[in-house]
């Protein structure tokens, strides 16, 4: 049996035919500001802005961050860089990423330099 996180929230997408969803699941403890941030989908150029968006408003309002990536089925390296940019703008916040992407995907993402900073490593 499955229990739905009553906290969680759709904060991008979330339509059928969105390319790409992010739920935001708070932390249910009162005593730190920690979420997790799941994106599906495309995280292309075409979704940067709202990736931003996303993410911005997430490190701002939380100290640890959970950045998943499940079910992606497009990536270029643009919200890569986005993640890497607030990682390093955010200094005081404590993110973890962990992206699941198909082999084909992962392979572009070691290639270009991100191995480190999307497969399960301490960010910050």
């Amino acid at each position: 049996m499955v229990r739905a996180n009553l906290n969680e929230k759709i904060v991008l997408g979330g339509t059928d035919n969105a390319p790409i969803t992010a739920k935001l699941i708070p932390s249910r403890r009162k005593t730190v500001r920690k979420t997790k941030l799941v994106f599906e989908g495309s995280m292309s150029l075409l979704e940067g802005e709202a990736i931003k968006d996303c993410l911005l408003a997430t490190f701002n309002d939380y100290d640890i961050i959970d950045i998943q990536l499940t079910n992606i089925t497009q990536l270029d390296l643009i919200p890569i860089q986005l993640i890497h940019i607030c990682i390093n703008s955010f200094k005081d916040k404590k993110i973890k990423v962990d992206a699941d992407l198909p082999f084909d995907i992962k392979m572009v993402v070691e290639r270009a330099g991100f191995g480190k900073l999307m497969f399960k490593e301490e960010a910050a």
